[in-house]
């Protein structure tokens, strides 16, 4: 775990915190000749946040310098795809200008409760006063921008199908006036949401779309983490800040239900490895720190929440406006894409984005020459391609199967989203499962339509060997990825040994374990980087190689080695692996067995293997020549 501490504007740490022992230590400033950090608010009205009070400008700035250290510290790279280092202990020291309310014990300690849970970073704050008139926003007043003839709302806009539906939704279902509030991070985001805020305007000339922009962003250098997880949270300040200083009482984030639960689709994305930016008891928890800064005066709800992605872009059509789908942006890898394709086709975004838009009957105003990849005809790379994928696959199939118990018992993540304090728990619960049934309904059906419509191209051998229909006509999407991974791995000992002994026969199985050690230990980072899975541990038993990385037995995996070098050693090796599979499934462990039999001992693999890996669903067996 990276520990980190933050020295923003000139604040003074205290002795306690320079006492203890930083991997880092980081200046941030949003103001003066070393500024690194852009926070100004632009196109704002003259009648308009004239005034911002000291506690608003504060929470604006402690977001901010938030995300900037977000940006600033690497969560561990691809090399640490066990997420050992994803989670960070950050402290900062903040000037105020309300050192008085910040400070108080239950400030802080819900400004931290909301941070982990969506960041998954334990942080810790002390605020200092600062001096009047060191530490103000910059406001640029636009005297060209639209008047704000009485807005009822805020909502905050990101240039996203989902944000897009939403304020076209509260316009022309709910004959609401939102005002839109947009964290600029790039110039390009800005031209996006700007060109969007237009088309509104012209769409739909009714409101007027007030639209305030906030450039938050890092200066000079590029940001060492990507992930972001902050963001929402910074998000979510600006538009509380700006809907409390209007005097409106209501704050929406749109994110479909799908996504605003985000359960793990495979078992290596747990906890804050998912994003949580609109995750309902992230909402709760912000909101429960809002009410203490604006004094339970906004209300901050997600308005998309029982909706699927498909159901969320179907508003466009109802609407009549299918066409404004084409100008928004979904894509996780956005950056440094050409305006051709911004969309990069593969990631969990993009993926999500091509079924939902595709079930909503849109695929003519979300052109597949948009996306850097073909889901569903190009080849697939292996890794995260082709993970993602899959997985959207077999997470609907997997929903589409069970029943109520058994998606709770399967999804433990689901109990999160019911609030303690929900007067109809069970009501909520019933709305959730079904929010996800229809999800998994649309996805097999977009499935299915296109096997049918390419079935032909499949039975011409049309269709590359690695994209998505055909791994799924081919059933692939139903293999487990613990069973790719085992695959994966005897796949490396089998072409790693005979090659090891080619000249010789190894003098006993111990030189085996040192042989298959040494080759997976070489293909480990290519291993895991293309299906990050799980670890490899040690319990009670002690297998031929492991190495500890967790407290669950049932996130890790077991490679032991057999080598037959006598036709009596495969009576005792057999008995041996008997005893073991017994052993490590009392723990609920997961196992490869690799036996080396160089010299055929072995009669009928396919019954050797069968035989032993029926007696535990968690066990694989190879054989290796």
């Amino acid at each position: 775990m990276t520990r980190a501490l933050i020295r923003c504007d000139g604040a003074t740490a205290s002795s306690r915190l320079v006492s203890e022992v930083w991997d880092q230590q980081i200046v941030i400033n949003h103001q003066g000749p070393r500024q690194d950090l852009n926070l100004r608010i632009e196109n704002i009205s003259h009648a308009v946040l004239r005034n911002v009070d000291d506690q608003a400008s504060d929470f604006v700035r402690i977001a901010a310098y938030v995300y900037a250290a977000d940006q600033s510290l690497r969560r561990g790279g691809l090399r640490d795809i066990y997420g050992k280092r994803w989670t960070r202990e950050i402290a900062f020291a903040i000037p105020v200008l309300d050192a008085a309310f910040w400070s108080q014990n239950e400030v802080c300690e819900h400004l931290s409760d909301v941070l982990l849970f969506m960041t998954g970073d334990t942080c810790r704050f002390e605020f200092t006063q600062a001096r009047p008139g060191t530490i103000q926003l910059i406001l640029e007043f636009d005297p060209k921008a639209p008047l704000y003839d009485h807005p009822d709302s805020v909502i905050l806009f990101s240039g996203g199908a989902d944000s897009l539906c939403a304020v076209v939704e509260l316009v022309k279902s709910q004959n609401r006036r939102p005002i839109l509030v947009s964290h600029r991070s790039t110039p390009r985001h800005d031209a996006l949401q700007s060109k969007l805020v237009l088309l509104l305007r012209e769409r739909f000339p009714d409101w007027v779309f007030p639209h305030i922009s906030v450039w938050i962003h890092r200066m000079g250098t590029e940001a060492n983490e990507i992930t972001q997880r902050s963001r929402s949270f910074l998000f979510l300040t600006l538009g509380t800040v700006v809907a409390a200083q209007l005097g409106l009482e209501e704050v929406f984030i749109p994110d479909n239900g799908v996504v605003s639960l985000n359960l793990p689709k495979t078992p290596q994305v747990a906890g804050t490895l998912a994003s949580r930016s609109t995750h309902p008891k992230s909402i709760q928890r912000f909101q429960e720190l809002s009410d203490l800064v604006f004094h339970n005066r906004v209300r901050v709800t997600n308005p998309l929440l029982l909706l699927t992605r498909s159901e969320t872009m179907s508003i466009l059509l109802h609407h009549g406006c299918p066409e404004l789908l084409q100008e928004t942006v979904s894509c996780a890898k956005a950056r440094g894409r050409s305006r051709a394709t911004p969309h990069c086709g593969v990631c969990s975004q993009c993926v999500d984005r091509r079924f939902g838009s595709l079930a909503a009957g849109l695929e003519e105003h979300d052109l597949v020459e948009k996306y850097g990849v073909d889901v569903f005809l190009d080849s697939l790379e292996e890794g995260d391609p082709r993970t993602q994928a899959e997985s959207h696959i077999r997470f609907a199939i997997e929903i589409h199967g069970s029943s109520e118990d058994d998606l709770f018992a399967r999804y433990g993540e689901l109990y999160d989203c019911i609030l303690p304090d929900d007067p109809n728990p069970d009501t909520t619960a019933r709305d959730l499962l079904a929010l996800l049934r229809r999800h998994a309904d649309q996805v097999l059906g977009v499935i299915e339509s296109y096997v049918q419509r390419y079935a032909m191209s499949f039975l011409k051998g049309e269709l590359p060997a690695a994209c998505l229909l055909r791994l799924v006509m081919a059933g692939e999407h139903l293999r487990s990825p613990r069973s790719v991974y085992m695959e994966q791995i005897s796949g490396v000992l089998t072409q790693a040994l005979p090659k090891t002994f080619q000249s010789r026969p190894p003098h006993n199985e111990h030189e085996v374990q040192d042989a298959a050690d040494a080759a997976l230990t070489a293909a480990k980072t290519r291993l895991d980087r293309e299906l990050p899975l799980m670890p490899f541990a040690g319990i009670s038993t002690k297998p031929d190689f492991a190495t500890s990385t967790g407290n669950e037995c049932t996130d890790w995996l077991f490679v032991e080695m057999k080598y037959l070098r006598t036709r009596q050693r495969l009576n005792s090796a057999v008995t041996e692996i008997t005893s073991r599979i017994h052993i490590y499934g009392q723990q609920g462990a997961y196992v490869l067995f690799g036996v080396y039999d160089p010299n055929r001992f072995i009669v009928d693999d396919n019954k050797f293997t069968t035989d032993l890996q029926q007696i535990s669903d968690n066990i694989w067996v190879a054989v290796i020549r």
